[in-house]
């Protein structure tokens, strides 16, 4: 087994908790910051987005998330996010 073939690991993570998302989207600025130690040398690492509406933790019906993989740069991103339908 690969790499390319194990399940993906989180390396940093960011809780903004009570943010409200108005019809149209938001603009929300933030920053995330891996630790050395859980970055494993050169190697391909993704954001994703999971905007949690009802606080439960999992993906549910009408949360928010990405649906395509964003490659970290050094360069500042804007993450769209869609609602999860059933």
């Amino acid at each position: 087994m690969s790499e390319a073939d194990a399940p993906a690991r989180t390396v940093a993570e960011v809780t903004l908790p009570a943010v409200s998302v108005p019809v149209g989207g938001l603009e929300l600025p933030f920053a995330v910051e891996a630790v050395d130690a859980e970055v494993d040398g050169p190697g391909t690492y993704v954001v994703r987005a999971h905007g949690d509406r009802d606080g439960s933790g999992v993906v549910t019906e009408g949360d928010l998330i990405t649906t395509a993989a964003h490659r970290v740069t050094s360069q500042p991103m804007v993450l769209d996010l869609h609602p999860v339908a059933h």
